[in-house]
């Protein structure tokens, strides 16, 4: 996933998150958020 500046995240139809995307081209940092709980059942 990319973002440009900021971004929600949905999965499933749930909210997940939402920060900040990296600013700098050159100074990307990574951001975690733990999906599990939003994972459906086959």
């Amino acid at each position: 996933m990319t973002a440009d500046d900021y971004y929600k995240l949905y999965i499933n139809g749930r909210f997940a998150g939402q920060r900040p995307a990296p600013e700098y081209y050159f100074n990307y940092y990574w951001n975690e958020i733990d999906i599990l709980e939003f994972e459906k059942e086959r």
